[in-house]
């Protein structure tokens, strides 16, 4: 790929290249077995074309305000893929100079698949207990900028987690933001396994502690669902997808 300087102007349209591999991905390679070599294959860049496009509108907004290198980075981050195809089991993984943005939409979608991926793994290996999605959001009548909104948050996540998930067998957390009418909105989603039949999160309980944590009055709201195992993974994608417009996504409330 040609480097560009900062002030460079947008790239032309996304480059997509399909490679011919005949070598084998590491899951082969550690099964080992006889190499097969690949003919031309086919590869689906839609997703990935539609991420691209979301970037550079992000780019544009970045240009809008002054953030000419950024933009630049966000500009070419992506733009040549390589699509190689397991000449042993057919798995395709895609390769690619990215720019590793917070707000980059290529950069982030590839983070949720990967945290998807991760814990999925840690879900399934989990030991029975029962799951509970804990949504942990700060007062919409407080006017704050995001990093103070966000100091908030993490100082009282500390001061909640020390006391509320002292008997939890693991947990998992993502901060969120959003921006409305009323500004921004961080807020954070909590997985947590609890032993069957434990009161630990009881709702009043963890709502009057996550009002002391965060030392505001009114208490912010706090949004507590029970899940069934069998129901998890579809929560798991919900929770590391970098679009939460899920619709029907629901679980018995905790009474």
């Amino acid at each position: 790929m040609t480097a560009r300087g900062p002030g460079a102007s947008p790239p032309g349209p996304l480059v997509l290249v399909s490679l011919v591999v005949s070598s084998r991905c590491r899951g082969c390679r550690i099964r080992g077995g006889a190499l097969r070599l690949m003919g031309p294959a086919a590869v689906d860049y839609t997703t990935w074309g539609s991420h691209k496009a979301a970037a550079s509108a992000v780019a544009d907004s970045l240009r809008e305000v002054g953030e000419v290198a950024r933009a630049a980075r966000l500009d070419w981050c992506g733009r040549t893929v390589e699509a190689i195809r397991c000449g042993d089991c057919g798995t395709v993984t895609y390769r690619a100079a990215l720019c590793h943005d917070r707000a980059c939409p290529v950069c982030s979608w590839r983070r949720c698949r990967r945290e998807y991926a991760r814990l999925l793994a840690a879900v399934r290996r989990a030991p029975h207990g029962r799951w509970v999605h804990v949504t942990l959001t700060l007062p919409a009548h407080v006017t704050y900028s995001l990093s103070a909104g966000l100091d908030l948050l993490t100082a009282a996540w500390g001061r909640w987690c020390r006391s509320q998930l002292r008997g939890a067998l693991g947990w998992w957390r993502r901060v969120e933001i959003t921006r409305g009418p009323g500004g921004w909105h961080p807020h954070m989603h909590v997985l947590v396994l609890i032993p069957e039949g434990d009161d630990l999160l009881d709702p009043a309980r963890v709502a009057t502690a996550w009002g002391r944590a965060c030392r505001l009055d009114p208490a912010p709201l706090v949004g507590i669902r029970s899940w069934e195992a069998r129901e998890v993974p579809r929560l798991v994608r919900y929770l590391t997808s970098d679009d939460h417009g899920a619709a029907g996504l629901t679980g018995p409330v905790l009474s």
